[in-house]
């Protein structure tokens, strides 16, 4: 089904809902040999006499990866994340095991580390489990830094650099 070899356990059941028209609505993470699939989720839609009228998503087949088990540890998967960004990294470094595909065909162990040094700075990064190469770095950052001006107790404008999120902005400097 899908391609994906075991089905089953390559899919886990995240949401299920039913609408006020009585239709279901299933939502699965693509997982393989217990390791996430990063990005990948299949959406099963059931009408009211529960016949599928709809598959949604986006998923891989299932890899020919077997063993799961990184060679580069996870700390320091994500000192290496950190270091990618020229940034310092926090006293405690985390990173999630992930299978990650982007563009490739063929999805591939990785740690996935959040790293945010400033509210500006801010990515996902993937980095190989076997070999510690960064596979990809995302920009988490959905907004804008921008210059503002405001004006000092003289009256005179000043610029100052400013984080813009939704109707509000927030001072950097």
């Amino acid at each position: 089904l899908l391609g994906l070899r075991d089905a089953d356990n390559e899919l886990h059941l995240t949401s299920r809902r039913t609408d006020d028209a009585g239709h279901t609505h299933l939502r699965f993470t693509q997982h393989h040999l217990g390791v996430p699939v990063w990005g990948r989720e299949v959406r099963l839609h059931y009408d009211n006499r529960g016949e599928l009228t709809l598959v949604q998503g986006s998923y891989v087949h299932s890899p020919d990866v077997i063993d799961t088990r990184p060679q580069i540890a996870a700390a320091d998967a994500a000192a290496r994340a950190w270091a990618d960004a020229a940034a310092i990294p926090p006293r405690e470094l985390d990173a999630t095991l992930v299978f990650y595909g982007g563009d490739a065909a063929t999805p591939r162990l990785a740690w996935m580390v959040d790293v945010a040094p400033a509210i500006h700075r801010r990515w996902r990064t993937f980095v190989d489990a076997h070999t510690g190469e960064i596979l990809d770095r995302l920009s988490r950052v959905h907004h804008e830094l921008i210059t503002a001006r405001w004006s000092d107790l003289t009256g005179t404008l000043r610029p100052f650099n400013a984080w813009h999120e939704s109707a509000a902005y927030y001072l950097i400097d």
